[in-house]
């Protein structure tokens, strides 16, 4: 039988899976017993990822890539039979996301993701009775968009000598300083989400 993780990335190989990569790694130093692998349609990308990690001095050895397809639901269903919990990094979720919550909930594993697209996380409430007869917890949206704001309003209590009652934040972009994009360059999935909901 082929080996059983804990935690299966899933799209290890785009842009949010690889920051996800050097955190797993970070946080296994302290939990070293967590089993985990990456995944993806590319072993070549999956690979680049992890030698990127191996380029910084960690050791990639343990780490499994398995082959998966966000438009194949078998394969799918194949990775999701492999772990306790999938985290699913690919995107546009609205085009891609849905199979995987399905296959999740089908092999009673539990799923998270980092979407902040609107139009995805309204579908996936579609799936809150079947989650929840299967014991499947379904987390959307973890992390993203509001980290930022949470963050702040955290720091703001912490330095703050008084009672704080409101914040308000306001949010601005400036795709210039995101990691080596040309000037005035926005991720067509951003851009997706921007327009489409």
């Amino acid at each position: 039988m082929a080996d059983k993780f804990d935690l299966i990335i899933f799209g290890a190989s785009g842009y949010t899976g690889r920051f996800v990569i050097p955190e797993m790694i970070r946080i296994c130093r302290n939990y070293p017993d967590i089993r985990w692998a990456i995944a993806g349609r590319s072993k070549q990308k999956l690979e680049a990822a992890l030698l990127v990690a191996k380029n910084n001095g960690e050791d990639v050895s343990a780490i499994q890539i398995i082959i998966a397809d966000a438009e194949d639901e078998e394969s799918l269903k194949a990775m999701c039979r492999r772990c306790k919990l999938i985290m699913n990094c690919s995107g546009p979720f609205m085009w891609y996301g849905e199979a995987l919550v399905k296959a999740a909930i089908e092999c009673k594993i539990h799923y998270i993701d980092v979407c902040s697209e609107l139009t995805f996380l309204e579908t996936i409430k579609e799936y809150d009775a079947a989650a929840c007869d299967s014991g499947v917890l379904v987390i959307n949206a973890c992390g993203l968009g509001c980290l930022t704001a949470d963050l702040g309003v955290l720091f703001l209590q912490q330095q703050f000598q008084g009672t704080l009652n409101s914040v308000e934040a306001y949010l601005t972009t400036q795709p210039d300083v995101i990691r080596g994009l040309p000037k005035n360059v926005i991720r067509n999935s951003t851009w997706e989400a921007l327009v489409y909901e």
